[in-house]
């Protein structure tokens, strides 16, 4: 065997882990998830926000700036801050595991929201700005354990 290369017996009990495998020294292991803090700062600023493409271009957007998300058939539309919208060629079931789960909430079948961009709730309707979005019957236990309320909410 090559002195460069050694064996990495892997620690785990996992069905889908290989018993092992062939690391370099010196370089980092691809399968442990640790890629180190250099790698963490500089995916910091990427996991706060998505790429969207728009023509031949992919623009960059804040998760912060989403207001709500809603589907439109096959297409979603993208609300954004300044009353901007995207329509976007994906259902909403594939654009859900794209967007943060803590700050984005599913509030019904047709739409999800930014949790901090909510400002106020009217019965089973969440306000946003202008918009006015419904929620369902199914997703309203969750919605209002989302919320630090101050009085009663039925």
């Amino acid at each position: 065997m090559d002195k460069r290369y050694f064996l990495r017996y892997r620690q785990s009990a996992s069905a889908y882990a290989a018993p092992h495998r062939r690391i370099r020294p010196g370089w980092r292991d691809a399968f442990s998830g640790d890629a180190g803090p250099a790698a963490a700062s500089e995916n910091a600023g990427l996991q706060q926000s998505i790429f969207i493409k728009e023509k031949e271009r992919f623009r960059k957007i804040d998760f912060q700036t989403i207001l709500f998300v809603e589907a439109l058939g096959s297409y979603c539309c993208v609300h954004l801050d300044g009353g901007h919208d995207m329509t976007l060629s994906f259902t909403l079931a594939e654009i859900t595991p794209k967007l943060q789960s803590g700050a984005f909430l599913r509030v019904h079948r047709s739409y999800i929201v930014n949790i901090d961009r909510i400002d106020a709730f009217i019965g089973n309707t969440l306000c946003i700005g202008q918009h006015r979005i419904p929620v369902s019957k199914q997703h309203r236990s969750e919605v209002m354990r989302k919320f630090n309320i101050l009085g009663s909410a039925r």
